[in-house]
């Protein structure tokens, strides 16, 4: 439950963000303007392309989060004729913390405005990140031997698998769909802000079409 909670507390910190994102863009925007000659007061048209620009300046949009703790064993045996070859086995079994990050990227996304409908054709969400935390790798029951030593290659091809697997976990979660849902949120927070802040016309919905 504790998890639970940390994680959607970092997605409502994420989600702050970006809108704060919005409003450092929309005021060094208006504080230009004020300077070349003044703002105009009447209410302006949104077009597509604005709503475009905003999303190319914000880029990829990080809406889900996946905190997990792996540990796995690694072992390996030379082999003759399909026997294990005594004295040549190596193994390790290594923990370590991950974080798993998915959301959609906001360049991908098509808009189309008809009368005060904008519609926004969000592409699925994907794994956008995945880091591992240095700091929290541990290896446990290390076996080495003279005639099949470990090696560099051996932890990394171990852990690029044992990342694919933590990948297919965090999906199996649901956090794809978490992403896709909290990628709607955002917009809606997002255009908020925007249709506000910019005197741009009330009264506009926002539609979504997942792809």
């Amino acid at each position: 439950m504790g998890k639970l909670i940390k994680q959607k507390l970092m997605v409502a910190a994420g989600i702050a963000v970006a809108v704060l994102l919005v409003f450092a863009f929309v005021y060094g925007r208006k504080l230009g303007q004020s300077e070349t000659g003044g703002l105009v007061e009447e209410r302006k048209q949104i077009t597509e392309d604005v709503l475009a620009q905003q999303m190319e300046g914000i880029g990829e949009l990080n809406t889900a989060k996946y905190y997990y703790t792996n540990m796995g064993r690694y072992e390996n045996t030379l082999q003759f004729k399909g026997q294990n070859i005594p004295f040549t086995q190596k193994a390790f079994i290594i923990s370590y913390d991950g974080t798993i990050k998915a959301g959609v990227d906001l360049k991908e996304i098509g808009v189309v405005i008809d009368e005060h409908v904008i519609r926004f054709t969000i592409p699925q969400a994907k794994i956008l990140s995945h880091d591992v935390n240095m700091e929290s790798v541990t290896v446990f029951d290390e076996k080495n031997s003279i005639f099949n030593g470990l090696s560099t290659e051996d932890v990394t091809n171990f852990l690029t698998d044992q990342n694919k697997r933590m990948e297919e976990r965090a999906e199996a979660s649901g956090i794809l769909d978490e992403a896709q849902e909290n990628t709607k949120d955002c917009l809606n927070t997002l255009f908020a802000v925007l249709l506000q802040s910019e005197g741009y016309e009330e009264g506009y919905i926002l539609e979504f079409v997942i792809q």
